[in-house]
């Protein structure tokens, strides 16, 4: 048999998380001597085909593919939700000449770097949200976030 592939009903057997389901459906494959391309336009067709028939939409013909170093320069997360444009900006060279302490102090830092996002609608964020928005980023790593 060359590959054949099962859809099972999975529970984890690890402690539970917030970004994971207890329970979850995967699809197992058995195969041979296969490219990564391969593999991942075999993956597309199925995928495709199964879409096809149980919610009569077809997808593009070829899944957006994004390498980790992609993913992180972008989105800053190996899995980002593509569903929103907005990209991460590298903005060294923008405020490498600035008198802002906060960016100076993360540009020294060894590979620190200034990052933006242009978030369309941001404007007429209150100031508490903006608050609450900084200190997301603060529990996600970030020194900080400056908005103008």
């Amino acid at each position: 048999v060359e590959k054949y592939y099962q859809i099972a009903r999975c529970f984890r057997d690890e402690d539970l998380r917030s970004d994971r389901q207890p329970e979850f459906t995967q699809v197992d494959i058995e195969a041979s001597f296969l490219t990564v391309d391969h593999f991942l336009f075999q993956m597309e067709k199925m995928v495709s085909a199964l879409f096809a028939q149980f919610t009569h939409h077809i997808p593009q013909k070829s899944f957006m593919r994004l390498t980790y170093q992609e993913a992180m320069d972008h989105y800053g997360t190996d899995k980002p939700d593509l569903r929103f444009d907005l990209k991460l900006v590298r903005l060294d060279e923008h405020v490498a000449g600035s008198t802002f302490k906060v960016f100076l102090d993360v540009l020294e830092k060894k590979n620190g770097s200034v990052l933006g996002i242009r978030y369309p609608g941001g404007a007429s964020l209150s100031r508490k949200e903006m608050d609450t928005l900084t200190q997301w980023t603060i529990s996600q790593g970030a020194s900080g976030l400056a908005w103008m």
